[in-house]
């Protein structure tokens, strides 16, 4: 063997043996700190269990929440509690606010059916949007938008009349859309 191959053996073999010495105590706390989580899982071995029984729980339901997100499970309940609230019970706030409820409502029925209102659209855009998508319902959306307009920039709040006609209106739409 050539010495300069001699050397670089006894180089790396003492070179090994300086990192096995100064990695020594690190291995020796790591086996320490194993040895310890161990005992600690021995004793608390319920403990453990229902933590990591918990999390996996947790990371189960922010799956089914981003799952229901995504299928529009939300906005699919969401226009059923409606329609029993606003349209079967009439249970709805007095004056202009029932407007903006019942606004609301056909707002969620329309995102239900992918023609969700964009922030930046006012209530004449967004009717030209869904009436245009919407053919069979043109005039219907145009009679709520209108009672809502009047409710929002009128000066006195809309009568029990309206507010009826508004339910009226708002079935109408519910039933065609739902269809």
């Amino acid at each position: 063997m050539p010495a300069w191959q001699s050397a670089t053996i006894m180089q790396m073999a003492s070179l090994d043996e300086a990192v096995r010495q100064a990695l020594a105590p690190l291995l020796d706390t790591l086996d320490k700190l194993g040895n310890d989580l161990k005992e600690w899982l021995k004793e608390h071995r319920s403990a453990a269990l229902l933590t990591l029984f918990g999390l996996l729980l947790l990371a189960i339901l922010l799956a089914f929440a981003y799952l229901l997100r995504e299928a529009n499970a939300v906005i699919w309940l969401r226009t059923r509690f409606d329609y029993l609230r606003f349209g079967m019970l009439d249970w709805h706030a007095g004056g202009n606010q029932a407007a903006r409820q019942y606004y609301g409502a056909m707002e969620a029925l329309f995102a239900l059916g992918d023609m969700p209102r964009l922030a930046s659209a006012n209530t004449r855009e967004y009717l030209q949007q869904t009436s245009h998508l919407q053919r069979d319902l043109r005039r219907e959306i145009a009679e709520l938008t209108l009672l809502f307009e009047q409710s929002r920039y009128g000066r006195q709040a809309l009568s029990e009349r309206q507010i009826g006609r508004m339910r009226e209106v708002y079935r109408q739409i519910y039933r065609k859309s739902v269809q």
